[in-house]
C-alpha cells in the first residue's frame, strides 16, 4: 500500500486550562500531553491516552486547593515537530524579554513567567505497553527518588529509568 503525505501550512492551537497556586501562585507546574497523531502511529497509545490521563488529573485536582499553580497543556502539532511545544516555549521566552525591558522590573525581585515554571510532567505514550508501568524521568536524581517514593507511598510497581526522551 502506497500512502502519500503532504505539509501545507495550516494552524494548529494548544489547549491550556489553569488551577491557581494557593500558597506559591507564581511557582508553574505544568502537566500537559499532545492531542494529535499521526500516519503510521497509534493515536490511541500517542497521544490519546496521554491527553486522557491529563484531563483526568485535571478534573481531580480542580476540586482540591493546590499549592502551585498547576498549568494543564495539550499540545498540537507535535508528531510533525514539536511546534505547539515549541510555539508555547518561545512565546515564554519572548514574553521574558519584553517583560525584562519594562522600566518597571527590577531584577533582584520580579520573576517573568517563564522564570515561575518549575517542573513539567509530560504525558506521552500511554496504553503503548499494556500491562507495564515505566515512567522515564528526564531530571536529576532527586526527581527520580521523588517518583519512586511517590510509588513507593501509593503502593504501585513502576519501573523508573532516567534518560532523554
Amino acid at each position: 500500500m502506497l500512502v502519500r503525505n503532504s505539509v501545507s501550512p495550516s494552524h494548529a492551537f494548544n489547549v491550556i486550562g489553569e488551577l491557581p497556586g494557593t500558597v506559591l501562585p507564581n511557582e508553574i507546574i505544568v502537566v500537559c500531553s499532545h492531542y494529535d497523531s499521526h500516519i503510521g502511529i497509534s493515536g490511541a497509545a500517542d497521544n490519546a491516552g496521554g491527553t486522557a490521563v491529563m484531563l483526568e488529573l485535571a478534573r481531580v485536582l480542580a476540586s482540591q486547593p493546590s499549592r502551585r499553580t498547576v498549568r494543564f497543556i495539550a499540545f498540537a502539532a507535535e508528531e510533525t515537530g514539536l511546534h505547539g511545544s515549541t510555539w508555547y516555549a518561545r512565546d515564554l521566552l519572548l514574553k521574558d524579554a519584553r517583560d525584562k525591558k519594562k522600566t518597571s522590573w527590577i531584577p533582584a525581585v520580579d520573576t517573568t513567567e517563564c522564570q515561575q515554571h518549575r517542573l513539567v510532567f509530560n504525558l506521552d505514550v500511554h496504553g503503548l505497553l499494556l500491562g507495564s508501568n515505566s515512567v522515564l524521568v528526564c531530571g536529576n536524581d532527586d526527581c527520580i527518588a521523588s517518583v519512586r517514593l511517590l510509588a513507593k507511598e501509593r503502593g504501585i510497581q513502576i519501573n523508573v529509568a532516567s534518560g532523554p526522551m
